[in-house]
This record gives structure tokens, C-alpha cells and sequence, in this order.
């Protein structure tokens, strides 16, 4: 394997992406990885006090991380209603691809 130089690096899309099944809603989003500031932003948008908020980090997070469809923060009080298994699956993915540790995703499975 090949030292990479900062121009290998800086040049690079290393966010990859992926499909997600939703039977729930009868087909398919297309996710991607969460950028280091990205994932950054989605943990001070969901603190409440000294904690997080988990319903918000995982409702962030969908909305971050999928691409396709695209949702916004408008979206939100209606995604926070939609089914438990299907966001947690699509933020289980997005975290897969993002490199994101078991803590966070305790804290997104405290939305089962």
C-alpha cells in the first residue's frame, strides 16, 4: 500500500453511501456517512441540559443523512411520528457509514 500525500486525502470522497429497505414505507433511501462537522452539528442541535435528546439526535441524523429523498428541519415534527424500526434502521446505516461508536448508538436505540 502506497503513502498517501495531502493531496490524495484533501481530494478524496470518503463519504460513502448506501441503499436502505424501508418495507414500513414501501421501498428504499439512499443514505450517506456523516462528515466529522456534520456529526458535530447534529450532537449540539440535540443537547438538552447535560444530555442529549434522543428523539432529536435521531431525527437529526435521518435528516442529515439521507440523501435521497431529501428532508429538511421542517420535516421534523413529522418524522419524529414515523415508525420506530424504519428511522432506526436508516440511523443505524447512516451511523454504520459514519464510523459512529456504540454510544451514540445506545442513545438512538433509547427512540425504540
Amino acid at each position: 500500500m502506497a503513502m498517501l500525500k495531502r493531496d490524495d486525502i484533501m481530494k478524496c470522497d470518503d463519504l460513502p453511501e448506501a441503499v436502505v429497505e424501508c418495507p414500513e414505507w414501501g421501498g428504499e433511501v439512499k443514505v450517506k456517512a456523516l462528515s466529522l462537522d456534520k456529526r458535530q452539528e447534529i450532537s449540539r442541535a440535540s443537547e438538552v441540559g447535560n444530555g442529549l435528546d434522543s428523539i432529536k439526535l435521531a431525527v437529526v441524523t435521518f435528516i442529515e443523512g439521507v440523501i435521497e429523498p431529501k428532508f429538511t428541519a421542517a420535516d421534523f415534527e413529522v418524522l419524529k411520528s414515523k415508525s420506530s424500526s424504519a428511522m432506526n434502521r436508516v440511523v443505524n446505516k447512516i451511523c454504520e457509514l459514519s464510523g459512529i461508536g456504540q454510544d451514540l448508538k445506545k442513545e438512538l436505540k433509547a427512540t425504540d
